[in-house]
């Protein structure tokens, strides 16, 4: 049994149809990676899955439960966590103070007892606990965006582009997280542009293209190359 998936979906924003004829399915503790070049629609696709982008057609299943067209925060409740890339924390708040706001909404749950055992996952942030989010490094505040995602204990998170604007070093550990979370029971779609670390850190991966998914496989049958030839139109190997 598939935790997500989708199928069928054409989605966009307002009469605009930016995915098209979308069909994935993630399975428990994997971590796909959709990849492809700017404009191709990943954003949109997490969007739709989330709530947030419109959805013309199709249909999206959480835990063999349809959850086509419900709210983000139904969604949330429902066991989907998403880290946009942006604005996904709040700057004027300590560390601690965003991760309580983020689990306050589960019921009869000790608060204290969930954001120690997510520092437990982010050391790295549980030594600025008292600090405010804005003033966190690149990489420690797209941790603390994850952790704000995972405090729900969601089956599912989405990932848009957690790496963007970060260094070598600080992509490479936070990839390592990545990994480390699926051995929560958690299932990863990962929007990433760097295709190397995505590769590496992905069981499979899928190439969106223009709106449309071009390939899907397993993420060691694939070189960077390969992947970089399909964002301009190259043919490999397998056609959707």
């Amino acid at each position: 049994m598939y935790v997500l998936e989708v199928k069928n979906l054409t989605a966009g924003y307002e009469k605009l149809r930016i995915v098209r004829n979308i069909n994935l399915a993630l399975e428990k503790g994997e971590v796909l990676s959709i990849l492809g070049p700017n404009g191709a629609g990943k954003s949109t696709l997490l969007n739709a899955i989330f709530g947030i982008a419109r959805i013309f057609e199709g249909k999206i299943i959480l835990n063999s439960k349809e959850i086509t067209g419900k709210k983000p925060y139904e969604i949330a409740r429902l066991g989907i966590g998403y880290t946009p890339q942006i604005q996904n924390v709040f700057p004027n708040l300590t560390v601690e103070e965003n991760l309580e706001l983020s689990a306050f909404k589960r019921n009869g749950v000790d608060v204290k007892k969930e954001i120690e055992s997510i520092f437990n996952l982010f050391p790295e942030i549980e030594r600025r606990r008292k600090n405010l989010a804005k003033t966190l490094s690149g990489g420690e505040r797209q941790m603390l965006a994850m952790a704000r995602a995972l405090i729900s204990r969601p089956s599912v998170l989405l990932l848009d582009e957690p790496t963007a604007g970060l260094s070598p070093k600080a992509t490479s550990v936070l990839l390592k997280k990545v990994k480390d979370i699926i051995e929560l029971n958690v299932s990863v779609i990962l929007v990433e542009q760097n295709v190397t670390k995505a590769l590496e850190t992905s069981n499979r991966v899928a190439v969106l293209v223009g709106g449309e998914f071009v390939y899907q496989g397993n993420a060691n049958e694939l070189t960077r190359e390969d992947i970089e030839k399909m964002f301009f139109g190259e043919k490999i190997k397998q056609e959707l």
